[in-house]
């Protein structure tokens, strides 16, 4: 009996897991939408054109998604059409909003997608300038010469902090 219901919450479990990485709207992507719109200070490092772009249409995701929830959890409402010649009012259906909420969605991914490219580029530089600030104080902790050998010979700390600067570097 154990080994079937290990089985089965193994296999919930992996479902899951390939459910989540092949989602449609990732959940974390979601929620950073909110977090733009609360706290755009904690989010963004400077407000360029493409902050500004994202927050926008993290703006529009979030009322389409906002007004889809609200038709799902109300049945269809009705909305005041502006752009309509007669001004009536427009009735908004679950498949009418899915449609608006989608577009709002793809609008949205599309600037966090740019805004995460310059933020990788960032993070890679921050990374890079660390690397070699930790190989110069490990050229100077362990009093290397050019050629890579330590003038004196080295203590086992020293050879320690040497093979895991080189692994770090390396990796």
């Amino acid at each position: 009996m154990r080994s079937r219901g290990a089985m089965k919450v193994d296999s919930v479990r992996e479902s899951n897991n390939s459910l989540s990485r092949s989602s449609r709207y990732p959940v974390r992507v979601v929620l950073c939408a909110y977090m733009i719109l609360g706290h755009p200070d904690a989010v963004f490092s400077g407000m360029g054109e493409r902050e500004i772009a994202l927050a926008k249409a993290a703006q529009e995701f979030v009322q389409m998604f906002e007004l889809l929830m609200k038709i799902v959890l109300d049945g269809p409402v009705q909305n005041s059409d502006d752009e309509s010649e007669s001004a009536a009012m427009k009735r908004c259906t679950f498949r009418s909003q899915l449609a608006a909420f989608d577009k709002a969605w793809c609008s949205y991914l599309n600037c966090f997608v740019v805004w995460k490219v310059k933020d990788a580029r960032s993070l890679e530089d921050d990374l890079v300038r660390a690397a070699c600030q930790l190989e110069a104080s490990m050229i100077q902790t362990c009093k290397l010469t050019p050629e890579g050998a330590g003038g004196d010979k080295l203590s086992h700390d020293m050879k320690a902090i040497q093979r895991q600067v080189m692994f770090h570097i390396n990796s």
